[in-house]
């Protein structure tokens, strides 16, 4: 009912400004699960909004749909399409992007179809060229934004390169250890071991930074 819908509602808002959300979903698991359920009928009427051409009303069901249970990877889709609609593509493709990494099928037909992966391969080469001419600070929103559109493992080891630059060590090896993990097993690259081994190096973590080293010299021992 609407009490309990407001009240809910109210726990999640308190816990987001404090960037706790997990600790709600651990506080109230049963009432945060039994909850979500009222964010469907938002997502239904949204897409009815949408069948009657009233899109304003839609992205608002949307956008209440994912306040009550910010995984509905449906809700982040359609509003996704709303927005590129609307001539905002960047949050668009962002929302079909999160989607698509919540197991949305249907979002990945729709990402390719509004050409979000080209977006994020401008975002990437402008980052790249920045990276290039050692302009760190320049690349990182671009990579930030060519990950967002496309995550892959050269962006994430470019970002982290420009992190460690700038001594952001536990950053720099969250994004090589990201790129590491999306690499095939066919091919390893030596590089991504090495500059996490530097960043960990440079915190002292030597064991840490003995393994990454001795992996980047058994990859590639003509290197290192």
């Amino acid at each position: 009912n609407e009490a309990e819908l407001g009240s809910y509602l109210k726990v999640i808002e308190e816990y987001n400004k404090k960037s706790e959300y997990e600790k709600a979903l651990v506080d109230n698991p049963g009432s945060i699960e039994k909850m979500k359920e009222f964010s469907l009928p938002y997502y239904g009427r949204g897409v009815a909004y949408i069948g009657l051409g009233q899109k304003l009303d839609a992205l608002k069901d949307f956008e209440m749909s994912l306040t009550i249970d910010n995984k509905h990877a449906p809700s982040y889709c359609e509003r996704g399409l709303l927005r590129i609609d609307a001539g905002n593509k960047e949050t668009g493709c962002i929302d079909m992007r999160t989607a698509i990494d919540l197991g949305y099928a249907k979002a990945k037909e729709k990402f390719d179809a509004n050409l979000c992966s080209a977006s994020g391969a401008m975002y990437y080469n402008q980052g790249n060229e920045k990276f290039n001419h050692k302009d760190y600070v320049g690349a990182i929103p671009d990579f930030d934004l060519a990950i967002k559109f496309n995550p892959d493992t050269a962006t994430y080891f470019r970002r982290g390169v420009c992190l460690y630059y700038f001594k952001k060590y536990d950053k720099a090896v969250a994004d090589f250890t990201a790129a590491m993990k999306m690499e095939s097993d066919s091919v390893k690259n030596p590089d991504y071991r090495y500059y996490r081994g530097m960043a960990y190096f440079d915190q002292d973590k030597h064991k840490q930074a003995y393994e990454d080293f001795t992996a980047a010299i058994k990859l590639n021992n003509n290197n290192y």
